[in-house]
């Protein structure tokens, strides 16, 4: 997790919301560039969701995309047509979003299945291609303002380094929850507003850098399982990719969690 310096107890409750809520956007752009893709190709989208759980609000677009506002704002997805979706469903008639999956498809669009392999590849790399640009675009901004306030120097690839690193403690629990490395350093209980935009910049890139790890169930591993499928004419053994799955989502919470019990140690 992120220390900020602010002594106040309300303040460091505040500043943990407006993490979380730098987390939402970080996951938000990522999923809007799969979106945004998978529209330029035609492809069908089901829902875009910020947050999971329990809808808040849903509304239907003119294409047919429900768009969800969710209880538990720690992710958003992007749910794309395609058979292994209407496989799951098919069975599950007294499912109450059954009759919204199955529907037919508007004209003009294809599932996920049915695009060219160079246009699937686009739309899984969308989400890290959107994380990129942003954290591109909050450079330009972000560092200077952090040198005219501070009169300091950030370096996100260093603070990146340094993250890693710390990742690797927490999960050991031999860390100290720090996990963005210098903003600690650099940014006060005076400067939160640049903290949580330097949280910002670095969680967009670390999510850019994440999804290209070839696992899953991270974006890479979805290249990879195309590829497979365009070299070999079949998918990759499904009780090896449920295995990877499970692990690697055991993986994501055991990082999640250690870096909270190490920051409450500390």
């Amino acid at each position: 997790m992120l220390k900020l310096g602010a002594s106040n107890p309300w303040m460091i409750v505040l500043l943990y919301v407006l993490t979380i809520v730098m987390l939402l956007i970080t996951l938000t752009i990522h999923e809007l560039g799969h979106y945004t893709f998978a529209r330029i190709f035609k492809v069908n989208v089901k829902e875009f969701s910020i947050g999971i759980g329990p809808r808040l609000f849903s509304k239907n677009n003119k294409r047919g995309t429900r768009i969800s506002l969710r209880l538990i704002p720690l992710m958003a997805y992007v749910m794309m047509d395609s058979v292994q979706l209407r496989e799951v469903y098919a069975s599950e008639k007294k499912d109450k979003n059954y009759k919204f999956m199955m529907q037919k498809k508007p004209k003009g669009t294809f599932l996920l299945e049915e695009v060219k392999t160079w246009k699937y590849m686009f739309i899984m790399f969308g989400g890290v291609l959107f994380n990129l640009v942003f954290f591109g675009l909050l450079c330009g901004i972000v560092l200077p303002l952090v040198h005219l306030e501070t009169g300091n120097f950030f370096n996100p690839f260093v603070s990146l380094a340094l993250s890693f690193e710390a990742i690797g403690r927490d999960m050991i629990f031999i860390g100290n929850g720090d996990i963005f490395g210098q903003i600690g350093t650099i940014a006060n209980g005076n400067l939160w507003w640049l903290s949580m935009l330097l949280s910002l910049l670095m969680m967009n890139l670390i999510t850019f850098i994440f999804n290209l790890i070839p696992f899953p169930p991270l974006d890479g591993w979805k290249v990879v399982g195309k590829t497979y499928r365009q070299f070999h004419h079949k998918p990759i053994n499904e009780k090896l990719e449920n295995a990877l799955t499970i692990i690697g989502l055991i993986l994501m919470l055991w990082i999640f969690i250690s870096g909270i019990v190490c920051d409450i140690i500390n």
